[in-house]
Protein backbone atom coordinates (compact mmCIF):
# COMPACT_ATOMS: atom_id res chain seq x y z
CA UNK A 1 0.00 0.00 0.00
CA UNK A 2 1.68 3.17 -1.17
CA UNK A 3 1.45 6.26 1.63
CA UNK A 4 1.09 9.68 -0.42
CA UNK A 5 1.67 11.87 2.22
CA UNK A 6 5.02 10.08 3.18
CA UNK A 7 5.94 8.75 -0.34
CA UNK A 8 6.61 5.49 1.42
CA UNK A 9 5.37 1.97 0.39
CA UNK A 10 3.71 -0.03 3.50
CA UNK A 11 4.26 -3.61 2.94
CA UNK A 12 0.94 -5.72 4.26
CA UNK A 13 0.37 -9.56 4.26
CA UNK A 14 -1.22 -11.63 1.85
CA UNK A 15 -5.13 -12.07 2.77
CA UNK A 16 -5.89 -15.51 1.20
CA UNK A 17 -9.67 -15.86 -0.02
CA UNK A 18 -11.16 -18.64 -2.04
CA UNK A 19 -11.50 -17.71 -5.67
CA UNK A 20 -15.36 -18.00 -4.98
CA UNK A 21 -15.17 -14.51 -2.91
CA UNK A 22 -14.83 -11.70 -5.22
CA UNK A 23 -13.14 -8.37 -3.10
CA UNK A 24 -15.94 -5.45 -3.33
CA UNK A 25 -14.68 -2.78 -0.71
CA UNK A 26 -11.15 -1.70 0.53
CA UNK A 27 -10.49 1.23 2.78
CA UNK A 28 -8.47 2.34 5.94
CA UNK A 29 -9.18 4.16 9.18
CA UNK A 30 -7.29 6.68 9.36
CA UNK A 31 -3.76 7.75 7.31
CA UNK A 32 -1.45 4.90 6.45
CA UNK A 33 1.03 7.09 8.62
CA UNK A 34 -0.76 6.13 11.58
CA UNK A 35 0.76 3.17 13.97
CA UNK A 36 -3.03 1.98 14.55
CA UNK A 37 -4.18 2.69 10.77
CA UNK A 38 -6.29 -0.78 10.71
CA UNK A 39 -6.97 -1.57 6.61
CA UNK A 40 -10.07 -3.36 5.91
CA UNK A 41 -11.11 -5.67 2.74
CA UNK A 42 -14.78 -6.83 2.10
CA UNK A 43 -15.49 -9.68 0.07
CA UNK A 44 -18.84 -11.36 -1.51
CA UNK A 45 -20.33 -14.66 -2.43
CA UNK A 46 -23.46 -14.74 -4.33
CA UNK A 47 -23.66 -18.02 -2.36
CA UNK A 48 -21.74 -18.33 0.28
CA UNK A 49 -22.35 -15.34 2.46
CA UNK A 50 -19.21 -12.35 2.68
CA UNK A 51 -15.93 -11.84 4.62
CA UNK A 52 -14.70 -8.61 6.00
CA UNK A 53 -11.01 -8.64 6.88
CA UNK A 54 -9.04 -6.08 9.05
CA UNK A 55 -5.53 -5.83 9.44
CA UNK A 56 -3.26 -3.19 11.07
CA UNK A 57 -0.40 -2.03 9.40
CA UNK A 58 1.93 -3.61 11.92
CA UNK A 59 -0.13 -6.87 12.38
CA UNK A 60 1.32 -10.11 10.50
CA UNK A 61 -1.78 -11.31 9.52
CA UNK A 62 -5.27 -10.43 8.54
CA UNK A 63 -8.11 -11.49 10.81
CA UNK A 64 -11.17 -12.57 9.08
CA UNK A 65 -14.90 -13.03 9.92
CA UNK A 66 -17.22 -14.97 8.00
CA UNK A 67 -20.78 -14.06 7.58
CA UNK A 68 -24.04 -15.45 6.26
CA UNK A 69 -26.78 -13.56 3.78
CA UNK A 70 -26.29 -10.96 1.22
CA UNK A 71 -24.98 -7.66 1.69
CA UNK A 72 -23.62 -5.59 -1.44
CA UNK A 73 -20.70 -3.47 -0.52
CA UNK A 74 -20.09 -1.60 -3.43
CA UNK A 75 -20.37 1.92 -2.82
CA UNK A 76 -18.44 4.22 -0.20
CA UNK A 77 -17.09 3.36 2.84
CA UNK A 78 -16.78 4.90 6.06
CA UNK A 79 -15.00 4.53 10.08
CA UNK A 80 -16.02 6.33 12.90
CA UNK A 81 -15.17 5.24 16.72
CA UNK A 82 -13.53 1.62 15.81
CA UNK A 83 -16.10 0.46 13.36
CA UNK A 84 -16.35 0.17 9.69
CA UNK A 85 -19.96 1.55 8.07
CA UNK A 86 -21.37 -0.08 4.49
CA UNK A 87 -24.37 1.32 2.87
CA UNK A 88 -26.40 -0.81 -0.44
CA UNK A 89 -27.09 1.40 -3.27
CA UNK A 90 -30.85 0.95 -2.02
CA UNK A 91 -29.79 2.08 1.56
CA UNK A 92 -29.29 -0.20 3.57
CA UNK A 93 -26.70 0.52 6.38
CA UNK A 94 -24.92 -2.24 8.07
CA UNK A 95 -21.38 -1.61 10.21
CA UNK A 96 -18.47 -3.65 11.51
CA UNK A 97 -17.00 -3.45 14.97
CA UNK A 98 -13.08 -3.77 14.17
CA UNK A 99 -12.60 -5.16 18.13
CA UNK A 100 -15.74 -6.72 18.99
CA UNK A 101 -15.22 -8.40 15.01
CA UNK A 102 -19.37 -7.75 15.36
CA UNK A 103 -21.57 -7.36 11.74
CA UNK A 104 -24.48 -5.46 12.62
CA UNK A 105 -27.71 -4.54 10.65
CA UNK A 106 -28.60 -0.85 11.39
CA UNK A 107 -31.14 0.32 8.84
CA UNK A 108 -33.01 -2.59 6.59
CA UNK A 109 -35.27 -0.41 4.85
CA UNK A 110 -35.10 3.54 4.11
CA UNK A 111 -38.10 5.44 4.24
CA UNK A 112 -37.68 9.38 3.75
CA UNK A 113 -39.61 12.04 4.97
CA UNK A 114 -37.78 14.66 2.36
CA UNK A 115 -35.84 14.17 -1.38
CA UNK A 116 -38.00 12.64 -3.98
CA UNK A 117 -40.78 9.75 -3.49
CA UNK A 118 -38.70 7.51 -5.25
CA UNK A 119 -36.07 5.72 -2.85
CA UNK A 120 -33.83 4.11 -5.15
CA UNK A 121 -31.03 6.78 -6.06
CA UNK A 122 -28.93 6.69 -9.13
CA UNK A 123 -25.91 6.51 -7.23
CA UNK A 124 -25.84 6.41 -2.96
CA UNK A 125 -22.48 7.96 -1.36
CA UNK A 126 -21.41 7.90 2.35
CA UNK A 127 -18.77 9.57 4.41
CA UNK A 128 -17.84 10.72 7.64
CA UNK A 129 -17.80 14.25 8.36
CA UNK A 130 -16.97 15.48 11.33
CA UNK A 131 -17.95 13.08 13.68
CA UNK A 132 -21.32 12.15 11.57
CA UNK A 133 -21.90 9.37 9.04
CA UNK A 134 -23.41 10.76 6.33
CA UNK A 135 -25.46 9.61 3.60
CA UNK A 136 -26.31 11.72 -0.12
CA UNK A 137 -28.62 10.34 -2.52
CA UNK A 138 -27.99 11.71 -5.60
CA UNK A 139 -30.25 11.55 -8.54
CA UNK A 140 -28.99 12.10 -12.60
CA UNK A 141 -31.67 12.79 -14.88
CA UNK A 142 -31.40 14.52 -18.04
CA UNK A 143 -31.24 18.14 -17.76
CA UNK A 144 -30.69 17.52 -13.88
CA UNK A 145 -28.73 16.32 -11.27
CA UNK A 146 -29.86 16.40 -7.88
CA UNK A 147 -28.48 15.29 -4.64
CA UNK A 148 -30.03 15.03 -0.86
CA UNK A 149 -28.00 14.77 2.17
CA UNK A 150 -28.89 12.71 5.26
CA UNK A 151 -26.96 12.26 8.88
CA UNK A 152 -27.27 9.49 10.86
CA UNK A 153 -29.31 9.57 14.02
CA UNK A 154 -27.47 6.78 16.07
CA UNK A 155 -29.74 6.68 18.71
CA UNK A 156 -33.19 5.97 16.30
CA UNK A 157 -31.72 4.58 13.83
CA UNK A 158 -32.50 6.41 11.11
CA UNK A 159 -31.78 9.14 8.40
CA UNK A 160 -32.62 12.64 9.26
CA UNK A 161 -32.38 15.80 6.96
CA UNK A 162 -29.32 17.63 6.72
CA UNK A 163 -30.40 21.31 5.24
CA UNK A 164 -26.99 22.90 5.55
CA UNK A 165 -23.07 21.43 5.65
CA UNK A 166 -22.10 24.54 7.35
CA UNK A 167 -17.94 24.80 6.60
CA UNK A 168 -17.82 21.51 4.85
CA UNK A 169 -17.46 20.40 1.20
CA UNK A 170 -18.32 16.97 0.05
CA UNK A 171 -16.38 15.26 -2.92
CA UNK A 172 -18.42 12.49 -4.16
CA UNK A 173 -16.80 9.87 -6.42
CA UNK A 174 -17.30 6.44 -7.56
CA UNK A 175 -15.92 3.91 -4.68
CA UNK A 176 -14.44 6.47 -2.70
CA UNK A 177 -16.13 10.10 -1.05
CA UNK A 178 -14.75 12.87 0.83
CA UNK A 179 -15.78 15.54 3.17
CA UNK A 180 -13.30 18.49 4.14
CA UNK A 181 -13.48 21.03 6.87
CA UNK A 182 -13.01 24.37 5.66
CA UNK A 183 -11.97 27.72 6.62
CA UNK A 184 -13.62 31.44 5.83
CA UNK A 185 -11.33 31.73 2.94
CA UNK A 186 -12.56 28.76 1.41
CA UNK A 187 -15.83 30.69 0.92
CA UNK A 188 -16.48 29.94 -2.65
CA UNK A 189 -16.79 26.02 -1.93
CA UNK A 190 -18.30 25.86 1.47
CA UNK A 191 -21.55 24.23 1.91
CA UNK A 192 -21.33 22.60 -1.55
CA UNK A 193 -21.41 18.86 -2.80
CA UNK A 194 -19.40 18.43 -6.29
CA UNK A 195 -19.58 15.66 -7.79
CA UNK A 196 -20.41 14.46 -11.60
CA UNK A 197 -23.15 14.04 -13.81
CA UNK A 198 -24.73 11.29 -16.01
CA UNK A 199 -22.01 12.06 -18.81
CA UNK A 200 -19.49 12.71 -16.39
CA UNK A 201 -18.91 16.33 -16.57
CA UNK A 202 -18.21 18.07 -12.72
CA UNK A 203 -21.38 19.70 -11.33
CA UNK A 204 -21.58 21.76 -8.31
CA UNK A 205 -24.58 21.34 -6.33
CA UNK A 206 -25.96 23.81 -3.48
CA UNK A 207 -28.52 22.55 -0.41
CA UNK A 208 -31.09 25.36 -0.49
CA UNK A 209 -33.58 25.21 2.43
CA UNK A 210 -36.00 26.82 0.50
CA UNK A 211 -35.96 24.68 -2.36
CA UNK A 212 -37.21 21.21 -3.26
CA UNK A 213 -34.10 20.41 -4.73
CA UNK A 214 -30.50 21.64 -4.35
CA UNK A 215 -29.99 24.14 -7.43
CA UNK A 216 -27.14 22.89 -10.22
CA UNK A 217 -24.84 26.45 -9.99
CA UNK A 218 -21.69 26.59 -11.66
CA UNK A 219 -18.63 28.54 -9.58
CA UNK A 220 -16.17 30.82 -10.55
CA UNK A 221 -12.62 29.12 -11.35
CA UNK A 222 -11.31 27.62 -8.39
CA UNK A 223 -8.39 24.49 -7.98
CA UNK A 224 -9.20 21.58 -6.24
CA UNK A 225 -6.38 19.17 -4.89
CA UNK A 226 -7.26 15.71 -4.00
CA UNK A 227 -4.37 13.50 -2.83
Amino acid sequence: MYNPFTGETISLPLLRLSMKYTVEAFSISSAPSSSDCTCMVFANSSYRGFVVGTCRVSDKEWSKCEFSGNFDAGMDVAYLKGAFYFVEREGRLANFNVAQRQWNVLINILKFDHGPSRDVASTTHMVESEGEILLIRQYNEIGEVAAFVSRLAFGKKTWVEVKSLGNRALFLGRGTSLSLSLTAKDEEITDKIFTTNFQGVLTVLEIDIHKERPLQKSPSPFSIYII
